[in-house]
């Protein structure tokens, strides 16, 4: 398929995705862009909170290079979790204020990182906006592409049904 045919096809899904009601589909599929490890991760005690680590990939089947806008190497994807028929933002890192060189994904190149995940006691942040176990997806708002798929600029945001991972669950360890 060519690269072009291939981009009418995601843009596609993505209007499909978009219009679904609640915007849910449960995309586990090996052939998916952006991607976690496993479909439950298990949030374990420490001192402070509970945490995890997700670890994630993104292949870039766009047709074109596409980068990642960061702070010094930091740009992780947030959490949201499904909530009745919604997706709804319930974690994620502070990021601190500054802007590195892109980091660059080209055309069929895979990027891996893992998220770590915490939910901090008492006073300790950051903490879940919603209850802890469910259905989750990442959402990746720092990946972006220029038509010409050069870095000379920020770009635009990839349309959401390529920056959202497969649904997984989070569970509490009991």
């Amino acid at each position: 398929m060519s690269a072009k045919r291939r981009l009418i096809t995601y843009l596609g899904l993505g209007l499909g995705i978009a219009g679904c009601e609640g915007g849910f589909l449960d995309l586990a599929d090996p052939e998916r862009d952006f991607r976690t490890d496993r479909s439950r991760y298990t949030l374990r005690p420490t001192s402070q909170g509970l945490e995890v680590s997700i670890p994630f990939t993104y292949t870039n089947r766009t047709g074109t290079q596409i980068h990642v806008i960061n702070c010094n190497q930091i740009a992780p994807p947030h959490l949201e979790k499904r909530v009745a028929d919604d997706w709804v933002f319930t974690w994620g890192l502070v990021i601190p204020p500054c802007i590195s060189p892109p980091i660059p994904i080209p055309v069929g190149a895979t990027y891996a990182d893992t998220l770590p995940v915490f939910h901090g006691f008492g006073d300790v942040h950051p903490k879940f906006e919603t209850s802890l176990d469910g259905v989750y997806r990442l959402v990746w708002e720092s990946i972006r592409w220029n038509k010409d798929g050069s870095l000379v600029s920020i770009g635009d945001t990839l349309p959401l049904s390529l920056r959202i991972s497969n649904s997984f669950r989070i569970e509490t360890d009991n």
